[in-house]
């Protein structure tokens, strides 16, 4: 595996890092060193190491020195993955504009996964004359082979996966599974985490508008609309046109319609 392919997988995973089924079921979460014994769960460990790479990425010395490109390298990183600050704070608190912090945080971010990388997943190189040891060459970790999958076996097994988190969160779900088999030709673990990614983005939203006071506001495609946000449904019938095209109107449903072009 080369290192593009795993620096593109490291910044989704740490994009994730503080979502434990994300972690989890990552791409290269198997590959981390954790224990058979330990009573750490996975997720918590990778969180660990990938703060501990960040402290030894801390410059030497006690005195902060933000206008160096060092320490404002190391701080976006502790501030945005230990700390779990806001961007734009970070680039209030470091004097720089967010096109700045965005090009600094992509050079952390590398430098980050570099550390990662070569203390995990880099293949170990041979004495002269012999070849390099791909760490996962017996693992197939990142040859991601397409497969013909049953959809609606791989949706039942993410939702088993999350089961216990929508028990926590009283969120009922209901699946309309095709009743015959549907076929797809993919990456069993890229479809999975796709699905997953879906799944808690949409509880994220939920317990985002669940939080939010009747005055308080959600941005929904570029308006703020009030919240909770009122919902009346009503009857398309001849009664609506008239209202819509006024009371003169002596068009019925289907002539407006074929004039809207339906």
């Amino acid at each position: 595996m080369d290192r593009q392919p795993f620096t593109s997988l490291f910044k989704d995973l740490i994009s994730r890092l503080y979502n434990r089924i994300a972690v989890e079921t990552h791409p290269l979460s198997p590959y981390f060193p954790v224990a058979e014994d330990s009573s750490t769960r996975r997720a918590e460990v990778i969180q660990h190491i990938i703060q501990d790479e960040i402290e030894q990425l801390r410059p030497e010395g006690k005195e902060i020195i933000i206008q160096s490109t060092e320490w404002r390298l190391y701080l976006i990183l502790s501030q945005r993955y230990i700390e779990g600050q806001d961007p734009h704070e970070i680039a209030k608190s470091l004097y720089i504009g967010d096109r700045q912090f965005r090009r600094d945080h992509s050079r952390a971010l590398q430098a980050l996964s570099l550390r990662v990388w070569q203390r995990y997943f880099q293949p170990v190189a041979q004495p002269p004359g012999g070849e390099a040891i791909d760490l996962f060459e017996d693992q197939g970790a990142f040859e991601l082979h397409a497969e013909q999958l049953d959809l609606n076996e791989v949706i039942r097994g993410v939702i088993n996966l999350i089961a216990r988190r929508l028990e926590i969160e009283n969120v009922q779900l209901e699946l309309a599974l095709s009743p015959s088999l549907l076929q797809v030709f993919t990456n069993r673990i890229l479809l999975r985490q796709i699905l997953l990614s879906l799944l808690n983005y949409v509880l994220h939203l939920r317990g985002m508008l669940a939080r939010l006071q009747p005055k308080e506001e959600v941005l929904l495609l570029g308006w703020g609309v009030p919240m909770p946000l009122p919902v009346k449904s009503r009857r398309y019938d001849d009664n609506f046109w008239r209202e819509l095209f006024g009371a003169g109107s002596k068009k019925n449903e289907a002539q407006i319609m074929k004039e809207l072009g339906y």
